[in-house]
């Protein structure tokens, strides 16, 4: 099901751009905003739908901190 939800968003994107609706020096500012604005609350929404075990919090953190990593690598690019 994600995948096909993936393949729409693609098309969606895909079609915008042919029919002339997103010119194309708009192109530029809409994938930084997809890396730096959309992904990182991705991970983040992700991370907060987990159930919480004590015997997983390892990976939690884990995942956390390379969240918070990816971030703010992004934003200083």
């Amino acid at each position: 099901m994600q995948v096909g939800m993936l393949a729409v968003i693609m098309l969606f994107g895909f079609l915008i751009v042919k029919t002339g609706y997103v010119e194309a020096k708009h192109k530029d500012s809409i994938s930084k905003l997809i890396v730096k604005l959309i992904l990182p609350c991705l991970i983040i929404s992700s991370i907060s739908k987990e159930t919480f075990e004590v015997s997983r919090i390892g990976e939690l953190l884990t995942v956390a901190l390379l969240s918070v990593f990816c971030i703010l690598t992004f934003f200083l690019l």
